[in-house]
């Protein structure tokens, strides 16, 4: 199914080089054979899919800069690969990736604060950056991380914006709850 997927998405764009969404299908595409390759233990593979998908992304964002989802889908392509490079035990790799990550979030965030997604985004940032310090062993910088996706949290909440479960989770471990 995904094959068939990523032939359509690739003949799309082949067929209209300059239509922006056939483009932001294809990363699309890339990304989710890339965690399909992930998820086999292919990493090599997932690699080479992530990196197409990262390739697309920088491209979409470079001709639309103003596009929001265009900039959320390079942030996707850019944890995506820090995930892939924290999975192969390079932290510093990693790090790299989710710091990319972060800003565009800050950005997309602060462009659109009452955005839950936006907001949730950046959230999973931050996580992602308290996981990486604590991981390289610096647990004051972890908790800093952590601090902040708690503030952001609570400011979802003073918006009126839904928590899904994860969200719930963080925000009770981060409070002590449980």
């Amino acid at each position: 199914y995904r094959e068939k997927v990523l032939a359509i998405a690739e003949d799309l764009r082949r067929r209209a080089p300059d239509n922006l969404d056939h483009a932001g299908n294809l990363s699309v595409a890339y990304n989710r054979l890339g965690d399909l390759w992930k998820e086999q233990g292919d990493l090599a593979g997932a690699r080479e899919y992530y990196e197409k998908a990262l390739a697309i992304a920088e491209e979409l964002h470079r001709r639309a800069p103003d596009n929001l989802d265009y900039a959320r889908l390079l942030s996707i392509s850019y944890n995506r690969l820090g995930d892939l490079w924290k999975e192969q035990g390079d932290l510093a790799g990693a790090r790299e990736y989710y710091e990319q990550a972060l800003a565009i979030r800050e950005e997309l965030h602060r462009r659109a604060p009452d955005y839950p997604g936006f907001a949730r985004d950046l959230v999973v940032s931050c996580y992602r950056m308290a996981l990486c310090s604590h991981l390289q062993g610096d647990e004051g910088e972890s908790a800093r991380w952590l601090g902040r996706c708690l503030e952001l949290v609570q400011g979802m909440e003073a918006r009126g914006m839904r928590l899904d479960p994860w969200l719930e989770e963080l925000r009770r471990r981060l409070r002590g709850e449980e």
